[in-house]
């Protein structure tokens, strides 16, 4: 009865520790979203910098790669993901993702020349959009239809939360080391992504009957 709940019990509720507890079912994904977007996070938000500093980049050019990353964002996820996902399937495609994100940190890291630069940029950039759509898929296969929302929920938090982390470590290691070492720490900790995803099995939920 609406008349007896208590004042703030349905907050209560959302605020309560489970809310915020990732199932043991999708913990692997989750932590795949949360190292996956720390490696991208490590190059993104020092990028600017290192390119001024290496090969002298300012403002036009600056935008002119983050317009060439968002475009191939728009072409895969608007147009090829669904191909990509038939021929190859959610769990291969975050592999490939991973190791299409190391490679591009690892030639934007060593690059010395332009081409080489925008290959890397290529390559991470191909990464970075196969990976959302993928691994959002199977954790929504992951999850009784009752419960997508929620872990959902948990994978985009893990999302953002990598947003954090990987802002915050990229100045010091750059600064303190070398510049390309955030790209190169980047690429190393995506090496975890290849292991949780190999090990992952999706299981089959049954079906809700009404």
């Amino acid at each position: 009865d609406a008349k007896k709940r208590k004042p703030f019990e349905g907050f209560s509720k959302i605020v309560e520790l489970a809310t915020f507890t990732p199932a043991k079912s999708i913990l692997p994904l989750v932590s795949c979203g949360l190292i996956f977007y720390t490696a991208m996070s490590l190059m993104e938000s020092i990028f600017p910098l290192w390119a001024n500093k290496i090969f002298s980049y300012g403002p036009s050019h600056i935008g002119g790669v983050f317009f060439m990353l968002g475009s191939l964002g728009v072409i895969i996820q608007g147009g090829l993901i669904g191909r990509l996902t038939n021929l190859f399937g959610e769990k291969k495609l975050v592999q490939l993702a991973a190791i299409s994100l190391m490679a591009g940190l690892i030639l934007i890291g060593s690059a010395t020349f332009a081409l080489s630069l925008w290959i890397g940029l290529f390559f991470f950039g191909c990464g970075t959009a196969m990976f959302n759509p993928s691994l959002s898929s199977l954790i929504s296969k992951s999850a009784d239809p009752t419960a997508r929302g929620l872990y959902l929920g948990h994978y985009q938090a893990a999302c953002s939360m990598g947003r954090i982390v990987g802002p915050s470590f990229s100045g010091v290691l750059y600064s303190n080391f070398h510049p390309p070492t955030p790209f190169y720490t980047g690429a190393i900790i995506a090496i975890l992504v290849l292991i949780l995803i190999a090990n992952f099995s999706l299981r089959k939920i049954p079906e809700i009957i009404e």
